[in-house]
């Protein structure tokens, strides 16, 4: 069976320029194979597709960007401050089979729920009386519960 035009394209470039074609929950990323093979999940998955495919996840694809700047340069990373773009971000890193970019969230959640603690203790106001002030999410597939503090 002839290969299409599109598909020949792909081929050739992940075979010349050693780049992989993504789709990450609807959103396109060409990336250099060997940035993807820094994650167990991805090096998997490169393994058995085949190299004329593009490959799909279903995933979010605007946290991708995230994992994808982590695998590029850990060293350059920076975390996100937001607690719940973080915790998305460590259930991604679970996902993808990267327990230094999980630990780094947790650090960053702990520190989030350590300042936030602080700023409560310093400030009289409190969260009204229907908003709990913290909530524990838990997670399938063994992860540790998080616990998050709701900010009023």
């Amino acid at each position: 069976m002839a290969m299409s035009g599109r598909r020949l394209v792909t081929s050739l470039r992940s075979l010349l320029l050693g780049v992989v074609e993504l789709d990450i929950g609807g959103q396109q990323y060409t990336v250099a194979r060997k940035t993807l093979q820094k994650s167990p999940k991805l090096n998997e998955l490169l393994f058995q597709a085949p190299s004329s495919e593009e490959l799909f996840l279903d995933r979010d694809g605007s946290l991708f960007k995230f994992i994808l700047e982590y695998l590029q340069d850990e060293s350059r990373f920076h975390m996100p401050a937001d607690p719940y773009l973080c915790l998305a971000l460590r259930l991604e890193a679970v996902y993808f089979g990267l327990p230094s970019l999980k630990s780094r969230a947790e650090m960053v959640l702990a520190q989030l729920s350590r300042d936030r603690g602080s700023s409560q203790r310093s400030t009289p106001t409190r969260a009204p009386a229907s908003v709990p002030e913290t909530s524990t999410i838990r997670c399938l597939g063994g992860c540790n519960p998080v616990s998050i503090t709701v900010v009023a």
